[in-house]
């Protein structure tokens, strides 16, 4: 007679190496982003690109300079300046001064049922200026090679794509950064499973390098159908594969910096307005995967199937570090960093609650008001 004691654990160990041999075929829908193949081209395509930024000069330094260094993009860089109180205005100035593409637009005040970031993005794409052939999305601390823009454009024009999103390198982070970071890839990568074939169910959207074909931002109704959306790239991805368009995702780390999760305790302040928002700011959800998840990661210890499973995902998390060009070893902490991803989404949730919404960019967002503008947004 079986011991069904037993079973939970090599029940969970199966769960587990299902998820991670998912999140490595999803892996394989996010190449390596091409080298330039045409750096002759006689007809630069005309490049908008809108940066965000709220009180983060120093990122945005870097960030600028690394835009003016563009080639082979008509480009110009419209950059909201969303209420700063630092000296982004100087800077920008002085930037604007050096470089007529680089457009400062200045938001003294945030109109109501819009949130920060999208009525910045918003104000950036209706800047009067000639018409772009492509929309750039970047964060302010978005730091570029020379020719990463017209290596995006070129793949996705190849790929007859709508929309590209580019994963970056990840710098100044910590052993523990790096581990969890390839923990919570698993998600991303069993999001994006099928992108590059076109499954209407993936779709992936990548905050810090987002680029649109403009016909298309225009058909789904831009920044503006998403105002109140926390995870506004995730949405406006999902409504890019809603509409049947093209999305494709790549790797970029040897043309993309960003500085996002450093250490065990930016996973907790990074993420704490994401992950509710991401579950639908609904409660039974969160308590189903963090009790549900929890109770199937102590299981798996417990079972050879299930500690098989687990080695599963280490394996899988050592293709996803090669990616990113990380050492293996942060790979075979990666299972440790598990229970890491449930307690941050708890804290987000019970953060949220207990602050009756989403404080971001210094706003306050009541969530009566968030999960209101969510049922209005999937009617």
């Amino acid at each position: 007679m079986p011991d069904l004691t037993s079973i939970p654990g090599a029940l969970s160990g199966l769960g587990w190496a299902t998820f991670a041999v998912r999140g490595w075929f999803g892996l394989r829908d996010a190449p390596p982003l091409p080298g330039l193949r045409d750096p002759a081209a006689t007809h630069p395509p005309r490049v908008r690109v809108i940066l965000a930024a709220r009180d983060e000069v120093e990122a945005l330094r870097r960030t600028l300079a690394g835009l003016r260094a563009q080639r082979r993009v008509e480009l110009e860089a419209v950059v909201v300046d969303d209420r700063s109180t630092d000296d982004t205005p100087a800077l920008l100035a002085e930037a604007a001064a050096a470089d007529p593409r680089v457009r400062p637009v200045r938001v003294e005040s945030l109109p109501a049922g819009w949130l920060g970031k999208c009525h910045a993005c918003w104000a950036g794409v209706t800047e009067p200026g000639p018409r772009p052939d492509w929309l750039l999305f970047l964060d302010a601390d978005s730091w570029l090679e020379p020719d990463t823009i017209a290596r995006a454009v070129q793949t996705a024009v190849e790929e007859s794509a709508a929309h590209l999103c580019l994963l970056p390198q990840l710098g100044g982070q910590s052993f523990a950064g790096r581990t969890v970071t390839l923990a919570m890839s698993f998600g991303l990568f069993q999001q994006a499973l099928g992108l590059g074939r076109d499954r209407r169910g993936a779709y992936v959207g990548v905050g810090a390098f987002q680029l649109f074909r403009t016909d298309a931002y225009d058909a789904i109704g831009g920044h503006r159908a998403v105002r109140m959306d926390v995870v506004e790239d995730i949405a406006l991805a999902r409504r890019i594969r809603e509409r049947g368009l093209r999305s494709r995702l790549r790797f970029a780390v040897d043309a993309f910096e960003v500085r996002w999760i450093t250490d065990l305790r930016s996973v907790f302040t990074v993420l704490q307005k994401n992950y509710f928002a991401l579950l639908g700011f609904r409660l039974p959800v969160v308590l189903l995967l963090v009790v549900g998840g929890m109770t199937a990661y102590a299981a798996a210890w417990t079972h050879p199937i299930g500690l098989t499973g687990l080695a599963t995902f280490a394996l899988c998390a050592a293709a996803i570090a090669r990616r990113y060009r990380w050492s293996p070893a942060h790979a075979v902490a990666a299972p440790l960093a598990i229970p890491v991803i449930f307690a941050s989404m708890a804290w987000s949730t019970f953060r949220t609650l207990r602050d009756g919404g989403v404080t971001w960019r210094g706003a306050l967002y009541p969530l009566a008001d968030l999960r209101a503008a969510g049922r209005a947004e999937a009617d």
